[in-house]
């Protein structure tokens, strides 16, 4: 549904922020749980994490265990296919661009914002991830 005005936009930054600051916990921490060459720490802890997502958002709907079904949704979009083809990174980064440049136009159900605060997050973790690898 497409309407005019649409939605706040209050919550755009707040995935990729958590993404960026769980990404480079792997070079970071030193624990088994955090290998360098694996990101499912980061995004085991994300996953924890992003539980507070739904209660934060100024959603009139209590609808909150489909938007963490949506997170968790997004977040398995974005993750899982980077492990058979590694160009994936590019695919949820773009699509929460455009879901955030586009959120105030439509109207959407609590699974789609969930989508997109997934992708938002891990989008995070990938940039940070890269920037940490680099750097540190």
């Amino acid at each position: 549904m497409r309407t005019k005005g649409g939605q706040s936009n209050t919550l755009w930054l707040g995935p990729l922020l958590l993404g960026l600051l769980t990404g480079p916990l792997p070079y970071l921490i030193d624990h088994s749980f955090f290998n360098e060459s694996s990101l499912i720490g980061p995004v085991t802890v994300t996953a924890c994490i992003a539980i507070c997502f739904p209660f934060l958002s100024n959603s009139v709907s209590n609808r909150k265990v489909e938007m963490m079904i949506g997170i968790w949704t997004g977040m398995a979009f974005a993750y899982l296919p980077v492990l058979f083809f590694f160009v994936w990174i590019v695919i949820p980064f773009l699509y929460w661009i455009w879901e955030s440049a586009n959120r105030d136009n439509w109207v959407l159900p609590p699974f789609r914002i969930g989508l997109w605060i997934g992708c938002g997050i891990i989008s995070g973790i990938y940039i940070s991830n890269i920037i940490a690898y680099n750097l540190l």
